[in-house]
């Protein structure tokens, strides 16, 4: 036998009761509490609702009425090692331990009580448990129990040790009662308060089982009717308890408060309830809250249990999933609704993706903005986009907002007025359920000029390594912007020397050849456009190619694009 067993007897024996009255379901109605309270003379009487259960006491308290009960055992019997396919249901005593000399053997007890009588709403503020020993074999006084919880329900008619021995669970305590027989009576008001809202299969009491000890204890059961122990039950294990109701006596309404159709992944859920009682009586007020979800018509998950706050932030579900709320709150009287009759009161679909949004191209050169456009997407199925945000910023300077929160019908902007720079833009979208876009880089950009600009247009090839070659293509475009041009300035720069003008061609002709002269290296050019307000040389590459006709020859591994600023 485990040495756990031999324990001092300064071990508190009140612990195994905390598992002998955690035997109840905790179903019923309550005590009669809005009618006055019979005369203390007459009592003790028999509970109206639940034969066997007898009301010692009641009195008013203030608004509560306070109320003693004694509670018969429901079911008890023992099971033996020695006799292990016989039931002892119907046994006038309940043993425990090891006893040898009547082939028993290892004994174990389990116990059941029905707390049915104890009003849902009641709190209960004292309980004891009493039970009647009427042997200690081998004076087994430093001998100490064991309680366990069942691990599932039984019948003290048909339980025996081949179907018992193995539903003991997690344990409850050990306690080590002293070997004086009589009445035993211990504290059990804990246990009680916890385990009238929890499953009830009783409980089972293991003692000392080593066979060379033989120590055991004989109680008696609730099939001991004759009354040899003078107990409000004969000899029969009973509990008495006190408990108090308010004249409160009806649950609070509780509800969420409305969602949006559409919500982020995170959304914060908020809720509310009042208490009420019937008249002339005060309501004992919200104690707490209890809040459940369900997603896309399943099961309800516990979310929020006992909390005394009114909202926080849910995040357990993901993208397009349908979401359901259900709220239920306990006032302090202890008066709850039942979940069965609480329908979801708030929902809401999930939108995790962010929308997207991007500015369309603009021309490389503008006069003014003028009207300036963007378009966006959402993901599908989603919320749908809700706005748009658009900034803008000028010659690489900080980002400034330039359309804020513009519906989703409204895709462009007439923006005039710029003064002259090199410009970019971006914009954003935010959706319904609120997810806003992350800000990105420039989308678009466009360079804002007060005269005629022309623009070298790329040259091909780029890389010009054919030893017989002595020229190449070039081309440009101009952009008169009403101006009229009468010609075109075309310089070059051959690697980092000055520029020069290469030539100037008369009209907007757009093309011509460029000879070069034997060297390699890198060739640049840069086309200005002429009229009455003629176009700045700036001395920026628009346009280059690659002179590379002496071996070994450079070998390109890709192109990269050149970038050009404009900055008037």
């Amino acid at each position: 036998m485990n040495k756990s067993y031999r324990q001092s007897r300064q071990r508190p024996f009140w612990l195994l009761v905390l598992l002998l009255v955690a035997a109840a379901v905790v179903v019923g109605t309550a005590v009669a509490q809005n009618d006055d309270p019979p005369p203390p003379d007459t009592f003790p009487i028999e509970h109206p609702d639940f034969p066997g259960v007898y009301i010692i006491n009641q009195e008013e308290v203030g608004e509560a009425v306070l109320t003693t009960i004694t509670i018969p055992i429901a079911q008890d019997t023992f099971i033996a090692s020695g006799m292990p396919n016989t039931p002892y249901g119907g046994s006038t005593t309940l043993g425990l331990g090891f006893n040898s000399s009547n082939g028993l053997d290892a004994m174990r007890m389990f116990l059941q009580f029905n707390l049915a009588a104890i009003p849902a709403n009641a709190h209960v503020d004292n309980a004891t448990f009493s039970i009647f020993q009427l042997q200690a074999n081998n004076n087994s006084d430093n001998i100490c129990f064991r309680a366990d919880f069942p691990t599932q329900s039984w019948n003290e008619n048909t339980l025996t040790w081949a179907t018992g021995a193995g539903l003991s669970g997690n344990e409850i305590g050990v306690g080590c009662p002293d070997i004086n027989n009589g009445w035993k009576t211990l504290n059990a008001t804990q246990v009680i308060n916890f385990w009238r809202t929890n499953t009830n299969f009783g409980a089972v009491f293991t003692g000392d089982e080593r066979s060379n000890v033989n120590f055991s204890r004989t109680f008696y059961s609730k099939e001991q009717t004759v009354n040899l122990c003078g107990g409000p039950y004969g000899c029969m294990p009973y509990l008495t308890v006190t408990f108090n109701q308010q004249c409160d006596n009806q649950p609070p309404t509780a509800s969420v408060s409305a969602l949006p159709i559409w919500s982020r992944q995170q959304f914060t859920v908020s809720w509310s309830g009042f208490d009420t009682a019937p008249a002339g009586c005060n309501p004992s007020g919200i104690a707490n809250y209890s809040v459940q979800y369900r997603i896309n018509g399943g099961g309800w998950t516990d979310w929020q249990n006992f909390v005394t706050f009114t909202s926080a932030t849910f995040g357990e579900a993901s993208n397009n999933q349908f979401v359901e709320f259900r709220v239920r709150a306990r006032d302090n009287a202890g008066n709850v609704t039942d979940w069965s009759v609480i329908g979801p009161t708030a929902s809401t679909t999930i939108d995790a993706i962010n929308p997207n949004a991007t500015m369309n191209a603009l021309p490389p050169y503008s006069q003014s903005f003028g009207t300036i456009s963007w378009s966006g997407t959402d993901s599908l199925p989603g919320s749908g986009i809700r706005s748009y945000d658009v900034q803008y910023r000028s010659n690489g300077g900080p980002w400034t907002n330039l359309v804020t929160n513009a519906p989703a019908s409204q895709t462009s902007y007439n923006y005039s007025g710029a003064p002259a720079g090199f410009y970019e833009l971006r914009a954003r979208a935010t959706d319904n359920a609120g997810n806003i876009q992350p800000w990105s880089g420039p989308q678009a950009s466009t360079t804002i000029v007060g005269h005629p600009v022309a623009a070298m247009n790329p040259i091909s090839p780029m890389l010009v390594n054919d030893p017989g070659a002595t020229s190449v293509n070039i081309s440009w475009q101009v952009f008169p912007f009403g101006y009229t041009v009468t010609g075109v300035q075309v310089w070059v720069r051959f690697g980092l020397g000055n520029w020069t003008l290469h030539s100037t061609f008369p009209g907007t002709s757009g093309n011509a050849t460029f000879p070069f002269s034997p060297g390699d290296g890198i060739y640049s050019f840069e086309a200005v456009a002429l009229s009455n307000t003629p176009e700045p040389q700036t001395g920026q590459v628009e346009a280059s190619f690659i002179l590379d006709q002496e071996e070994p020859f450079v070998v390109p591994i890709a192109y990269l694009p050149l970038i050009f600023n404009d900055g008037n």
